[in-house]
């Protein structure tokens, strides 16, 4: 393991050990925050409901496209431009699978610092990356899922999944978080 996955791991740990423990301020991930997100996103998940998951996703991604629409040409090897191919339908459940799994790892601080290293190593590889996508994407979150469920609370999602993007985009250009 290189000295930067190794260090994003143990400051990775950190944050969301401290985050877990907080009630500090709102930009923390805090343990209610957490709470709030994996019980909306049990609500809007469930398992009866892959079309939702794909629309939760592509939904997701229309909202970054509207802010970076440069954006969409990361996706053209997915089948992009056939919003409904199985390619693309494809990428955006595997997209569903990757925020399900780390909405269930927010309450996991000694676990998560793994999956962000492996999801930061797999987004570091892709041509035309930006740290200004993952920020975007992280408002996102705020914007739609509440319109999939008015009990989510966008400040609890943003709080939780703006550490998660810090972490993953810092792979990019391989700086510190």
């Amino acid at each position: 393991m290189d000295l930067f996955r190794r260090f994003l791991i143990i400051v990775t740990g950190v944050m969301m050990t401290s985050q877990s423990a907080s009630s500090g301020p709102q930009d923390c991930c805090t343990a209610g925050d957490v709470e709030n997100v994996q019980s909306s996103w049990q609500r809007i998940w469930g398992s009866a409901h892959t079309e939702r998951r794909v629309l939760i996703a592509k939904t997701l991604f229309d909202d970054l496209f509207q802010f970076y629409p440069e954006a969409r040409a990361l996706f053209r090897r997915v089948g992009i431009d056939d919003p409904e191919s199985p390619e693309y339908r494809s990428h955006l459940l595997r997209i569903a699978g990757g925020i399900d799994s780390l909405v269930h790892l927010l309450s996991s601080p000694n676990i998560i610092p793994e999956q962000l290293a492996h999801l930061g190593e797999q987004h570091a590889e892709r041509p035309g990356l930006k740290k200004a996508y993952f920020e975007e994407l992280v408002l996102s979150f705020g914007r739609v899922l509440p319109k999939v469920d008015s009990c989510v609370q966008a400040q609890s999602w943003i709080n939780c999944f703006e550490k998660l993007m810090i972490v993953i985009s810092a792979y990019i250009d391989n700086k510190q978080p």
